[in-house]
Parts: C-alpha cells; sequence; structure tokens
C-alpha cells in the first residue's frame, strides 16, 4: 500500500467515511512516524508533512462541512415535517364534525352497498360529496365520494341492464322500458350511451315480435281483438307511441 493511500486510510475514510482523527493537530505526528516507518524499511517516498498534512485537513474539513449540511437539511426536513402535521392535525380539529360526517355519510353507503341496497348507496356518497364543503382536504375527500359512486353506479348498471335484459326476453316491453327510464333517471356516473342504442335496438325487436303476436290473435279472432290483445297493444304503444300497425288497431277499436 502506497503511504498515501495509508494516510488517507488513516484520516478521512475511517468508519463509513467519517474521519478517523477527528482532532487534526494529531495529523502531523502521524505523518512523522509514517516517515520514521517508510526510512526503517529504506522506502524512498515520504508524506510532505506541511502539504499531505495540509490537503489531510482540508478534506476532514471539508466532510465536517459536508457532515453538518446534511444533519442541517435532516434536520430542517424533520421540522417542516413536524410544522405540517402541526397544521393538518389544527386544521382537522377546525373541520372535526364536516369530516366525521362525511366518514359516517360513506359508512351508509358502504353498508347499504354490501346489503345490495345499490340505489340507496349512491345516494349516499352522493350525498357525502354534495354536503362536504370544508376547505380541509376538499379534492381529498371529494375523491373519495366521485370512487365511491362510480363503484355504486356500476353496480346499478350490472343489475338493471340484467333485469332489463330478462324482461325484454319475456315479451314484458312495457316494464322494460320502465326499468330503463329509472335507470337513466338515477343519473348514474356510468355512461349510458351505448348501453342507450343497444336497449333501443333490443326493444324494437320485441315490440315487433309481440305487435306480430297481436296481429295474429286479432286475425284469429275475425278481427276483433281480446281484453288481453287490447291491454298488450296498451302496453306496446306506450313503447313505441309512433308505430303505425298498432296506431291503426288502435284507433279501430274506438
Amino acid at each position: 500500500m502506497k503511504y498515501t493511500e495509508l494516510f488517507k486510510e488513516q484520516t478521512v475514510l475511517g468508519k463509513k467515511g467519517k474521519a478517523a482523527f477527528e482532532d487534526t493537530s494529531e495529523l502531523t505526528s502521524l505523518a512523522e512516524r509514517l516517515n520514521r516507518a517508510f526510512e526503517i524499511i529504506e522506502d524512498k517516498q515520504r508524506i510532505d508533512v506541511n502539504k499531505d498534512v495540509s490537503t489531510a485537513k482540508s478534506d476532514i474539513k471539508a466532510y465536517r462541512r459536508k457532515r453538518f449540511l446534511i444533519i442541517s437539511a435532516i434536520i430542517a426536513v424533520i421540522l417542516a415535517i413536524m410544522a405540517i402535521i402541526a397544521i393538518d392535525r389544527i386544521n382537522y380539529s377546525k373541520h372535526r364534525v364536516e369530516i366525521e360526517s362525511f366518514n359516517s355519510t360513506i359508512a351508509n353507503g358502504d353498508k347499504a352497498l354490501a346489503e345490495g341496497n345499490s340505489v340507496d348507496a349512491l345516494n349516499y356518497y352522493r350525498s357525502a360529496q354534495e354536503e362536504y364543503t370544508a376547505d380541509y382536504k376538499l379534492d381529498h375527500y371529494k375523491s373519495i365520494a366521485t370512487e365511491k359512486m362510480d363503484e355504486a353506479s356500476n353496480k346499478i348498471f350490472e343489475e338493471y341492464s340484467s333485469e332489463i335484459k330478462g324482461l325484454l326476453s319475456k315479451g314484458d316491453c312495457k316494464v322494460a322500458k320502465q326499468k330503463y327510464e329509472l335507470l337513466v333517471s338515477l343519473h348514474i356516473t356510468t355512461d349510458l350511451t351505448s348501453y342507450s342504442s343497444e336497449f333501443e335496438k333490443s326493444l324494437r325487436d320485441a315490440v315487433e315480435e309481440r305487435r306480430d303476436k297481436v296481429l295474429k290473435s286479432i286475425s284469429d279472432n275475425n278481427g276483433k281483438p281480446s281484453a288481453e290483445d287490447i291491454a298488450e297493444i296498451d302496453n306496446l304503444l306506450y313503447c313505441a307511441p309512433e308505430d303505425y300497425y298498432l296506431n291503426l288497431i288502435k284507433s279501430k277499436m274506438k
């Protein structure tokens, strides 16, 4: 090992980068002892007591400055965090009533959703969002309510669309349309654009199928609609008020 490396190891590196000699006054003595050791082993290299010791002292001072800056930065960060926490606690206390009310309403929504009452859950979440107006973390709490509303809306859509599909498959066109209108009136956050087109097509197909059965029933009855036929025509006109054949039959019944 070269003497410069040995000297640096003893002065600057030390344990985890800490200088081995905090007292720089001892460096000259160290350098002299190393020089005597090199003389004994007949090594021609020598430590320049003035230059190398001065460099080592500068390195140690640089280390101390760096350590001071790091510690100062850590303390500053800790103090800043403590200040933020303190301010946050003050603001929380200030708006505690509103926050607890929000959390309670959200909890009621969660309970309703778990029990299968998706519409009630949506109403709870919507109320929580609309009623929370405190300055404390407004966006945070609004976003919580929004996520909850989306969850409830998706659940409502799954339930209603499944039920509507079943009603149409059984030919219950009027009930299916009423269910769809109720779904729209709930103002769920789920985008119904694509589903609306799908529903309208399915409804038209179902109405046409039921209308053809009514026409056949009237025809088989010598052109006279039965009470069931009349009721079915009214139901189908609710779903397709502009249908030509249904309106024609309705007019002949008057």
